[in-house]
C-alpha cells in the first residue's frame, strides 16, 4: 500500500496540465486523505448511535465501540446517548474516528 504522499504524486503525474495544476491536485489529495484520518475529540462531537467507530483512550489504547441511547423495557428513553463499555473504559475515551471499510 502506498503512503498518502506517494499516492498524491502518482495521481498528479497522471494528470494533463501545467505544473501548477499538478501541484494543486497533489496537495488537494494529500490534504483530503489526511482530513479523513483525523481524530475527533469527544468534546467536539460524538458519532451517530449504533455506528462502530475506533476510539482512543487516555492511556493510548485503541478499541472499537459505538454509542447507544439507554432505554427501559418499554422503549422509553432513560438519558442521553452513551458509549458502550465499562465505566472506566468510557471515562478514558479521548477521541474517535470513523472506520472505513473497503
Amino acid at each position: 500500500m502506498k503512503t498518502i504522499e506517494e499516492q498524491s504524486i502518482l495521481l498528479s503525474q497522471n494528470c494533463d496540465g501545467d505544473i501548477f495544476l499538478k501541484y494543486r491536485i497533489c496537495m488537494a489529495f494529500r490534504d483530503g486523505a489526511k482530513y479523513v484520518q483525523k481524530w475527533i475529540p469527544v468534546e467536539d462531537d460524538l458519532p451517530e448511535t449504533d455506528v462502530p467507530v475506533l476510539v482512543r483512550t487516555k492511556n493510548g489504547k485503541y478499541k472499537v465501540s459505538s454509542m447507544y441511547i439507554p432505554k427501559d423495557c418499554h422503549g422509553n428513553i432513560l438519558g442521553e446517548k452513551r458509549w458502550k463499555g465499562s465505566t472506566s473504559f468510557v471515562e478514558s475515551i479521548t477521541d474517535w474516528r470513523p472506520i472505513t471499510y473497503k
